[in-house]
């Protein structure tokens, strides 16, 4: 899905993303499916002889040293900062509590 937008409008819900136009002053909204990650872990996987869960955890695994979590900690690793203007090559790890558990900002 493409829109352009008459200004910068963020989607709280992140259904959408917002990006600079190429219309000087411009921005659009834009949504896609986003199940090119598996294929290409499959593909990937396939080309250095590894199962996808594996590639998985290992990015996770480098997540939580990068973020300085403890090892098994339930992360989230987004790309991009949705409704942040320009914020789009950014790279965000969050700790996912527990119920009732603290995170990193708590």
């Amino acid at each position: 899905m493409f829109a352009a937008l008459p200004a910068f409008a963020a989607d709280e819900r992140a259904r959408v993303h917002a990006f600079c136009h190429a219309v000087p002053g411009g921005w659009h909204a834009m949504g896609v499916m986003l199940s090119a990650a598996g294929s290409l872990l499959v593909w990937y996987g396939r080309l250095v002889g590894r199962d996808p869960d594996e590639l998985i955890a290992s990015a996770l695994e480098g997540a939580r040293d990068v973020a300085g979590l403890e090892p098994g900690a339930k992360v989230v690793i987004t790309a991009g900062r949705a409704g942040i203007p320009g914020g789009t090559n950014l790279i965000m790890i969050r700790e996912v509590p527990e119920p009732g558990g603290r995170t990193l900002s708590s």
